[in-house]
């Protein structure tokens, strides 16, 4: 019988020497203060505690330690930032470490769910120290806020932003009114009941990309998450995660908007998204065939209107026969109905169905290719 024995081949190797790792390795955080508990979370903060009575600051201490756990005396800068939510516009990102040990209030906003606050040695503030930074991190225990109402997301002096731009987003609906009131070709609008009078910033569109599946018009959301953004100025989560239950809700009629809130760009900010309708509609004379806005129209699909002076847009797409609102220049329209949304504080009423323009549709020929539903809004000039 043969039998094979490997032949181990051994190597000698020179180790490199060993690099001393810097200090700190570790960083305690500590708290004082309301944090909240996830039965009763905080409120929803959409600005920081030095700037509302209604918030209580809460009180951090960091004390740097070495890589066996004792205090080290490290002097220099610790990066400060919170997840979710962000720091108060006024507040600097570093703070300073003196004899590994710093104390102090942290001013943020925004924060909503569990929240918690790192401190993290990215580096010193001033690059020309030249400290090599250790990447040591330290976490604060949880603080837990509300998830925000869609009304506390929109609220906010900036139309063209929203509170959590940018953020991966979880929406309150589980105990909310949310009731999706259109479903269009690739997204859907919701408005939260609760508290949605005067349009009070509570309505929102759910972009999906394509065709919503899992939901119909009246479908109450007990989910509802996605990443928050603002498509010319309207805002939108996208890539949405979202339950829809059928609670056999009606949706209410369309806000009625009267001539006084049409012309305040404030007021239109808190229907944006909303079903709404207007009365007394004009077509510009101005707009015919062979108009610059004409071509605009026939490339977006929107249309000038005027409603007591006021400038606006309507978009017609889906109506199920053929309108050439060039043929109407000049001519009043009882009223047009829709959701309102905007391009860069240009406002337009997209039609969701037939009864959006009243005008005697028989009198029309049917179109050749049937309408797909309400849409995403397309763009325009910002002009």
């Amino acid at each position: 019988m043969n039998i094979f024995i490997p032949i181990l081949s051994v190597f000698s190797c020179t180790s490199a020497p060993k690099t001393e790792h810097p200090e700190p390795t570790f960083i305690y955080v500590e708290m004082e203060g309301d944090v909240g508990s996830a039965e009763e979370p905080l409120a929803f903060t959409p600005v920081s505690c030095k700037e509302s009575e209604d918030i209580s600051c809460i009180s951090f201490s960091v004390q740097t330690l070495d890589k066996n756990g004792d205090p080290y005396p490290f002097n220099g800068n610790l990066k400060v930032k919170v997840r979710p939510g962000r720091l108060g516009a006024n507040f600097d990102p570093f703070i300073k470490v003196e004899d590994g040990n710093w104390s102090g209030e942290i001013e943020y906003e925004a924060a909503f769910g569990p929240t918690r606050v790192w401190f993290t040695d990215e580096g010193d503030k001033d690059i020309t120290t030249e400290r090599t930074p250790t990447f040591a991190t330290g976490v604060s225990d949880t603080i837990h806020y509300m998830i925000p109402t869609i009304s506390e997301i929109n609220n906010i002096e900036d139309n063209e932003i929203n509170q959590l731009l940018g953020e991966f987003t979880e929406v309150r609906v589980e105990d909310r009114e949310v009731i999706a009131t259109v479903i269009g070709t690739n997204g859907f609008w919701v408005t939260d009941y609760t508290d949605a009078e005067d349009g009070n910033y509570a309505s929102m569109y759910i972009y999906t990309f394509s065709k919503p599946s899992r939901i119909r018009k009246g479908y109450r959301l007990s989910k509802l998450t996605g990443g928050n953004q603002e498509y010319l100025g309207t805002t939108q989560l996208s890539f949405p995660d979202y339950i829809a239950v059928d609670e056999g809700h009606s949706v209410p009629e369309p806000f009625a908007l009267t001539d006084d809130q049409l012309c305040d760009e404030d007021v239109m900010e808190k229907y944006e998204s909303a079903s709404v309708k207007v009365e007394n509609v004009q077509i510009p004379s101005t707009f015919t065939s062979s108009s610059e806005e004409y071509l605009e129209y026939l490339e977006y699909g929107q249309w000038p209107v005027t409603i007591n002076g006021c400038p606006f847009y309507a978009d017609s797409s889906v109506l199920s026969y053929e309108f050439n609102p060039a043929d109407h220049a000049g001519q009043n329209f009882d009223q047009i109905q829709g959701v309102i949304t905007q391009i860069w504080s240009k406002w337009i009423v997209v039609m969701v169905d037939d009864n959006g323009l009243s005008i005697d549709s028989t009198s029309y020929q049917e179109r050749t290719t049937p309408p797909e539903g309400p849409r995403r809004v397309l763009p325009r000039n910002r002009q």
